[in-house]
């Protein structure tokens, strides 16, 4: 997939370029996925005689019903930031809201339409103890590592004219078809963590109110002081 970006100061035909470009390429019978961020809809409004298209941002400063969108989500804000930190596009999504900005968003499905209104807190008393709840996370980036640490395989020969010590083994070169290539998945030497990971399952062990406070058992992925998701556990019933 190619990603093409269009940007520049305003009035310097941007929209016109975008709009062009997107029907010349669907009209070689390429796939086009065009997203216009710009309020005013103008990269997209020539592409639905005239209507306007909601734009990125209209979508994000609603709550998500199924009758609307397909599905129901809400979006939850954490951790107060000044005004002059918050990009214009946000800055406006939280004014159309009334709400002070926020440092993280995060928008989650949810099985039913949300009983929040806009702008309502929430605090940790909506969870409770011995509660399942799953965990996401940014894991803690370990940098380059070899196949060993990174997918657990084993070394080897260490004895005197060996040649794999700890080498990752065939890359599979002899496949038929198209030739010798790599497959998609193979493991690999690469970048270890800094990747998204869910622990699910965890017990809440405590719910400080005071303090608005969580205590969950188990492991949390991420480093110190890094952001977390805790939802509803997907698995309530171990299988």
């Amino acid at each position: 997939m190619k990603k093409i970006a269009i940007y520049g100061k305003g009035g310097i035909g941007k929209s016109t370029t975008v709009s062009n470009l997107a029907y010349s390429l669907s009209s070689l019978g390429k796939v086009v996925f065009q997203i216009g961020c710009d309020p005013k809809a103008d990269s997209t409004i020539a592409h639905n005689y005239g209507d306007r298209i909601p734009s990125v941002l209209d979508c994000l400063r609603n709550n998500k019903t199924e009758e609307k969108d397909g599905y129901n989500a809400v979006q939850l804000g954490f951790g107060e930031v000044k005004e002059k930190h918050t990009t214009k596009p946000m800055k406006g999504h939280f004014d159309k809201a009334g709400v002070t900005p926020v440092k993280f968003v995060k928008e989650l499905r949810l099985s039913a339409p949300s009983e929040f209104a806009v702008g309502d807190k929430i605090s940790c008393d909506i969870f409770a103890a011995g509660e399942l709840v799953d965990a996401t996370g940014i894991s803690r980036g370990k940098g380059f590592a070899g196949t060993i640490k990174r997918h657990n395989f084993a070394r080897g020969p260490m004895k005197h004219g060996s040649k794999s010590h700890r080498e990752p083994g065939s890359m599979g070169p002899m496949y038929s078809g198209p030739g010798g290539r790599v497959i998609k998945g193979k493991k690999l030497p690469g970048r270890m963590g800094n990747a998204q990971v869910t622990v699910q399952r965890l017990t809440v062990a405590k719910v400080d109110a005071e303090r608005n406070l969580i205590l969950v058992k188990g492991s949390i992925p991420g480093a110190a002081g890094s952001f977390v998701v805790v939802k509803e556990t997907v698995k309530p019933n171990k299988k």
